[in-house]
């Protein structure tokens, strides 16, 4: 048990050093508790904006399909047309 606990001691000897920088650091955080809901609501804002890219490329596919037959239609258009007589 006393080897365990020199081991332990041992581990946190740079603490003396870090302690500040630690204390430091957590004051300059402490306004993030303040800000939690503001990014939360930021990340859903992101979630939703992802939603809506997905949907635009989804629509965007279906358009350039629907560009392909659109043209496809056109051609035979103007084939009938011409099987017909018509120019």
């Amino acid at each position: 048990m006393a080897s365990w606990l020199r081991d332990a001691s041992d581990g946190l000897g740079h603490l003396q050093n870090t302690a500040p920088l630690l204390w430091n650091a957590a004051r300059d955080l402490r306004h993030l508790q303040d800000s939690v809901h503001l990014l939360q609501s930021a990340t859903e804002g992101v979630r939703g904006s992802v939603d809506i890219a997905m949907a635009l490329r989804d629509g965007a596919d279906q358009l350039m399909q629907a560009e392909g037959l659109i043209i496809q239609l056109k051609q035979a258009a103007t084939e009938l047309r011409r099987a017909r007589g018509e120019y």
